[in-house]
């Protein structure tokens, strides 16, 4: 046998040994070969034999002595492995011999390996792949080739490639290569390839290679696609590139070109436009160098053409976009800064540099971190750099949006801007930051804020709850106002982001669903509201300012409802003073009236007596017909007295004294079953009044107290006492224009145990001539409440059906001791005529001035009459000589008496003067008149008050004696 040792150089240069298996088979079993003939051999053939085996003998030993030299020293690693168990894993393998590539690779020595396994050495082969494939050639015996693969363990991370083969003796024996170096080269090698046909495939660059010496040139695809041929439309020519390329382009290029092969410049890089095939003009970027050869001669051109027709577009559009952006931002209402990575504002235009008052070049300077800005939060206090929006949104890289900050300039002015930054994602940018002047509208939200904070109304702002059918069940507190806490006494801090129904459970659910339709439809609504708990009446506008929320502006109205109330009470009230007003210029007139023609009845009666004789039998008749005309005449003053002009002069009197004088007449005008108990007060209660009007309350009212009481046996208590204009209030008055002048009152007080007073019959009992006893009475508290009224007082009254009645009369308290006390008049004699005198009588009423007329005549006067003012002035300027006095009527038609006196006072300014009228003489001589009468006559009156009054003034002027 002839043994095969062949050396192999692989690729990359690194050698491998292929040994042929057969001879090594043969080399290891031929001492224990047995030779078996077929037929007996010849002695020629068995020394032929022999010499034969001897020759294999000495080649066996020189073989193994090449084997071991080889196995001991080839490039490659190799390992004999002796295989126990069943050769599964990589600890069934154990090193029986280890070449020294095989120590270099692992890095061991030969006693290191020797009787280890090969997962001591190779900790991760079993996930190698290998193990399966030596198992299979130590079952089968034959030999395998595993391709290379990466192997890694915490050592190693190589490439192996690996030849396994079984030898007679059972053990397995590997030959591998180490080949990462070759393999980095190769994937390197490779992926270049890759990347450059990827790149030669999706390229538009197109590639020329231009032979100078040849004067051949090779255009690539990309070169004629990028001007619209195939590769065969376009020739390997340089006149191709000159025919495209426009012609004033060319002389450029080669100027450029000569100056490349000069060495006069670098490199060539130039623009022109060739032209497409479908006829219009491609901009392109042409580059190239120069291949050299040894003696500096340019040999070859190898360039790049690159269609920037795009690229020029996008270049003017960019040019264009730039303006724009930069006419734009100019022209911005806004700030817009921006900064580079390390903060450095590198931009910004006029707006942000208005608003911050610095110049561009003042701007540019700084960092947007930098500590010379002065910025302030809201409330006032500094803001630190690391609160800025624009650094905040450098180091958090993200959007910081509407950071309202105040920017103090050098003269303290404060601008507010609200800032929104974000990182800018290109190279070296940090962030661009935009903010708008808030100034106005801070200010302006100062305001609203000081308004809701000040407002009377109150507001409240909700969000509304609904269930999952979207049915309104509860609403939200978000914000109210300081109003809104005062009118309801519930406090912010206890009510926002809580509900209603939280905070007011009893809230009736009509209030929900009045909210929800507000808060859901956007229609608003107004109403007003009375709370009980408050006791105040408010005005509630409900609005939605956004969906889901509505907002409710609460005004306390109780001020306008009470007014209202009031207003319809006034009204009531003035009702009832116009009709009572009415009231009183009926009686008025009626009284005035009824007074003349009582006058002329009593005036002719008395006329119709005198001419009697004594024993006349119709004396009586016509003296009864007297006593009634006079009592007629006491109830028009009474009447009179009601409606408040039956003014009597004033005294000074102590109310409980006047009530101890009459206390005897009162017992005996009541039911002998009714007592009179009296609680007077133990010090003078001095009011300023009339005495014998008091008298006449007095009796008015405990005669009222006893025909409450009827006929059971009852009490009438009489007190009088002080009491404050503030206590008045607490009754009901009985006139409702009543109203307190002075601090402090009598009380006149008379309470009784009679019926007592409905309530509807309260604001009729002071009505005349209302009563509920039979018609024809109910005169007495009228007049009484006429008294009163015209001395400043007022009557209350306090009553209960079925448990009597109190009427308290309040007049003011006197506290000034200087009082001048009434002269009484001077008594005068009936004057004895001593010549005839002529009397002007001025009287509207007929009857009274035909009657006035007898009676002067009767007394000797001469008698002028006028039925009106005008008239007299007129008779008066003709008979002035011989009119010696003026009587005259007040209340009359165009002229009355004190314009009468005045007229004829101008023509005789001493002309004596007697002015009559049915009213009392305080009340007649009120007026503030510049001429004043000698004396007053009260109608009706009798002959002999007319006499008596003459008498006065005659004697007076020396007239009559």
């Amino acid at each position: 046998m002839i043994a095969l040792l062949r050396l192999q150089v692989d690729m990359h240069g690194g050698a491998f040994l292929l040994v042929n298996i057969d001879y090594l088979y043969f080399l290891t079993q031929f001492n224990k070969r047995e030779l078996f003939m077929t037929e007996k051999p010849t002695y020629e053939e068995l020394e032929q034999r022999i010499k034969e085996l001897e020759l294999a003998e000495i080649e066996l030993k020189r073989s193994e002595e090449l084997f071991r030299g080889l196995f001991a020293n080839m490039t490659s690693g190799s390992a004999v492995y002796e295989v126990i168990n069943d050769g599964l894993k990589a600890s069934d393998y154990i090193v029986k011999r280890f070449n020294n590539k095989g120590l270099e690779i692992e890095g061991r020595k030969l006693e290191d390996v020797l009787g280890k396994t090969l997962f001591d050495l190779r900790p991760n082969v079993d996930d190698y792949g290998l193990i399966p494939v030596m198992k299979k050639v130590w079952e089968t015996g034959i030999s395998a080739y595993y391709p290379v693969k990466l192997y890694r363990d915490n050592n190693f991370s190589n490439y192996y490639e690996n030849y396994i083969f079984k030898i007679p003796s059972g053990e397995i024996v590997t030959i591998y290569n180490d080949i990462t170096i070759q393999k980095n080269q190769e994937i390197a090698l490779q992926e270049s390839k890759e990347r450059f046909e990827l790149a030669m495939q999706f390229t538009n660059d197109g590639l020329f290679d231009w032979n100078l010496e040849t004067n051949q040139i090779h255009y690539s695809s990309g070169w004629k696609r990028m001007l619209g041929y195939d590769d065969e439309e376009i020739k390997n020519e340089f006149s191709e590139w000159e025919r495209l390329t426009k012609f004033e382009d060319m002389k450029a290029s080669w100027d450029m070109l000569n100056e490349l092969l000069e060495g006069k410049r670098e490199s060539f890089e130039k623009e022109f436009k060739m032209l497409h095939k479908d006829g219009h003009w491609v901009d392109i970027l042409s580059r190239a160098n120069v291949v050299f050869n040894e003696e500096g001669k340019g040999v070859r051109v190898v360039g790049t053409h690159v269609d920037i027709t795009k690229q020029k577009r996008i270049e003017e559009e960019l040019r264009v976009s730039v303006i724009k952006h930069k006419t734009i931002l100019e022209a911005l209402p806004v700030g817009v800064t921006v900064s580079d990575d390390a903060g450095n504002i590198v931009e910004s235009n006029k707006a942000a540099q208005k608003m911050l008052g610095l110049s561009r070049e003042e701007h540019l300077k700084r960092k947007i971190q930098g500590n010379e800005w002065s910025i302030i939060r809201e409330d006032g206090s500094p803001m630190p750099p690391d609160e800025f929006a624009s650094v905040r949104a450098l180091k958090e890289k993200h959007l910081v949006e509407n950071l309202v900050m105040g920017i103090v300039k050098e003269d303290n002015e404060v601008t507010w801007i609200s800032v929104s930054s974000t990182p800018v994602p290109l190279e070296g940018y940090g962030v661009a930051i935009s903010f708008s002047d808030i100034t106005e509208r801070k200010r302006t939200e100062e305001k609203y804020l000081t308004l809701f904070r000040e407002m009377l109304d109150g507001f409240a702002l909700h969000e509304i709850i609904c269930d999952e059918n979207g049915k309104p069940t509860d609403y939200k507190f978000l914000t109210v106002n300081p109003a809104f806490e005062r009118m309801t006494g519930l406090k912010a801090a206890d009510i926002v982001d809580k509900r209603v129904l939280e905070v007011l459970p009893d809230t009736e659910k009509y209030w929900i669903e009045i909210y929800g339709k507000v808060a859901t439809t956007g229609e608003p609504t107004l109403f007003e509201n009375y709370s009980n708990e408050l006791k105040k009446y408010f005005e509630v506008k409900a609005f939605r300012p956004a969906y889901g929320q509505f907002a409710c502006i609460i005004s306390d109205i109780t001020e306008k409802k009470q007014a209202e109330i009031k207003q319809k009470e006034l009204e009531a009230i003035n009702l009832r003073l116009q009709k009572t007003d009415s009231l009183g210029q009926m009686a008025g007139g009626i009284a005035h009236l009824f007074n003349n023609y009582l006058y002329a009845v009593s005036g002719n009666l008395e006329l119709a007596l005198e001419e009697l004789p004594d024993d006349s039998l119709i004396r009586n008749n016509l003296a009864e017909a007297m006593r009634a005309a006079r009592r007629c005449s006491d109830v028009s003053g009474s009447m009179l007295t009601y409606i408040g002009q039956n003014v009597v002069k004033a005294e000074l009197i102590d109310i409980s004294e006047c009530c101890r004088k009459n206390l005897t007449n009162l017992q005996s005008s009541i039911n002998s079953g009714t007592i009179i108990e009296t609680n007077f007060i133990d010090r003078e209660l001095l009011i300023r009044f009339n005495e014998s009007q008091m008298d006449r309350v007095i009796k008015h009212l405990i005669i009222n107290a006893n025909e409450s009481i009827g006929d059971k046996r009852g009490r009438i208590n009489l007190t009088t006492k002080t009491m404050p204009a503030s206590d008045i209030s607490k009754f009901h008055l009985l006139s409702v224009d009543s109203k307190s002048s002075v601090d402090t009152y009598v009380c006149l007080e008379v309470t009784d145990n009679g019926c007592g007073i409905s309530e509807e019959d309260f604001h009729k009992i002071s009505d005349p001539f209302f009563t509920t006893k039979f018609t024809g009475r109910g005169l007495g508290l009228a007049v009484v409440s006429g008294i009163v009224k015209s001395w400043g007082g007022m009557i209350g009254v306090r009553s209960k059906v079925g448990h009597g009645s109190t009427f308290m009369v309040f007049i003011p308290l006197y506290e000034d001791n200087s009082i001048r006390q009434p002269q009484k008049p001077t008594q005068s004699s009936q004057p004895e005529q001593k010549e005839l005198s002529t009397v002007l009588l001025v009287e509207d009423h007929e009857m009274v001035r035909n009657m006035t007329t007898s009676m002067l005549k009767r007394m000797g006067f001469e008698v002028i009459s006028a039925a009106n003012g005008v008239e007299a002035v007129k008779l008066f300027k003709k008979y002035k000589e011989s009119i010696n006095c003026l009587i005259t009527d007040l209340s009359m038609p165009e002229l009355d008496g004190w314009g009468t006196l005045a007229e004829i006072r101008k023509i005789r300014p001493n002309i004596p003067a007697i002015l009559a009228s049915g009213y009392d003489e305080a009340f007649a001589m009120s007026r503030d008149n510049l001429e004043k009468p000698q004396a007053f006559l009260h109608k009706p009156y009798t002959m002999k008050d007319l006499k008596s009054v003459l008498g006065q003034v005659m004697n007076s002027l020396s007239i009559v004696s």
